[in-house]
This record gives C-alpha cells, structure tokens and sequence, in this order.
C-alpha cells in the first residue's frame, strides 16, 4: 500500500516533471540559440541601437525561459529521487533488491 501511494503521488510526478520541462528546455534552447544568432548577427553589422536592444530583450527572454525550465528538470528530478529513497526505506526494502 505505502508502495503504491509513494509512487502513484511522488515518483510519477517527478518523473512527469522532468519530462515536461526537459521537453521545454530542449525547445527553449534551440529558439535561444536562433536568438542569439540574430543578436550577434545585429551586432556585426551595426545595426541601429532599437535593433539591437529587440534583439537582445528577445534572446534575454529565452534565457529567462531555459533556466526555468531547468529548474523544472530539477525539482521534478529531486521529488522522484525522493521517492526513490522512500521506497528503499520502507520496512519491506528496495523493491529492486534480490
């Protein structure tokens, strides 16, 4: 019973979090980078300073996004190991264990 409800409530969650966000953070990166092509590339041709300013707040934005998307891996990766640990104290051991 403690097995099922530390796995339906903790580690599932956190399993489902980590690839949620992980999934947005590997889209997220990939529109970063595209923006900061189009950064540097406003950079290098000297462009007007609204151009780059846009530019910039846009890759910035991505950034903002990426590393709360990593902190989603994260936490969901800290609440399964959680979980985890849970499960290998229970009385009846690691369910893994021979």
């Amino acid at each position: 019973m403690r097995q099922s409800v530390l796995i339906l409530f903790v580690v599932l969650p956190g399993l489902a979090a980590v690839l949620v966000c992980g999934y947005y953070l590997f889209s997220d990166w990939a529109a970063l980078n595209a923006a900061f092509a189009r950064f540097e590339g406003a950079v290098a041709r000297n462009a007007d300073l609204r151009s780059i300013f846009i530019a910039q707040s846009l890759q910035q934005s991505f950034r903002i996004n990426c590393f709360a998307d990593g902190v989603g891996v994260l936490l969901g990766a800290l609440l399964m190991a959680i979980g985890i640990h849970g499960l290998c104290t229970l009385p009846a051991g690691c369910p893994t264990s021979a």
